[in-house]
């Protein structure tokens, strides 16, 4: 990879892993629906400037809207509402290790969505990925948190529903590539993940 890439590889972990306690800090500040909406509009603001800078064109074939709106919902509105209504009632260390087992989500909805059956290796993956989720987030603060969900529609529950609507969006956004080309998957992609990393 050159340095240029590795450069901004780390901007964005770093940053991105920056926002989930400043957004857990601004919670306390401002409603989540506020919050997660003025840093989406911001978010898609700068994209566009950024697409405008470099002469790219943001345009949608009239035949991908049935899928990008189905994308653009589950990648970008379900993320954005259900992690801030998540980070209400999770600490932000949590959140964002339940956040980040959407690779987990997309490779078990592959099968029913892209026809990609789960091999043995891939199977063993994932079960390793929730016995390694239930570890890291240990023993009694495990089940006292998720009892608290069990109770009342809340945390964890949402920061689930998140994560399997955002791997479904990862899905649908290689439908796409597939149906019209890489690139103007990409394209859609950058712009989900920059309204999503921008909050």
């Amino acid at each position: 990879m050159a340095p240029a890439g590795l450069l901004f590889l780390a901007i964005t972990s770093v940053g991105w892993g920056f926002n989930w306690p400043v957004t857990k800090y601004l919670l306390g500040e401002l409603p989540p629906l506020t919050l997660r909406g003025v840093t989406g509009v911001i978010g898609a603001l700068l994209l566009a400037v950024f697409a405008v800078m470099r002469r790219q064109s943001l345009k949608v074939p009239a035949d991908q809207w049935p899928r990008l709106i189905p994308a653009a919902i589950l990648n970008v509105t379900g993320w954005m509402v259900l992690m801030g209504l998540a980070l209400l009632w999770l600490p932000a260390s949590e959140a964002a290790l339940i956040a980040y087992t959407m690779p987990v989500w997309a490779a078990m909805l592959a099968w029913p969505m892209l026809g990609e059956r789960p091999t043995v290796v891939r199977t063993i993956s994932l079960v390793m990925a929730f016995a390694g989720l239930a570890a890291i987030m240990g023993g009694q603060r495990f089940y006292r948190d998720f009892g608290k969900a069990a109770g009342d529609p809340d945390g964890a529950r949402r920061r689930n529903g998140l994560c399997a609507r955002h791997g479904a969006g990862e899905k649908a956004a290689d439908q796409t590539a597939a149906g019209h080309g890489r690139g103007l998957a990409d394209r859609h992609r950058l712009f989900f993940r920059s309204r999503s990393s921008a909050c």
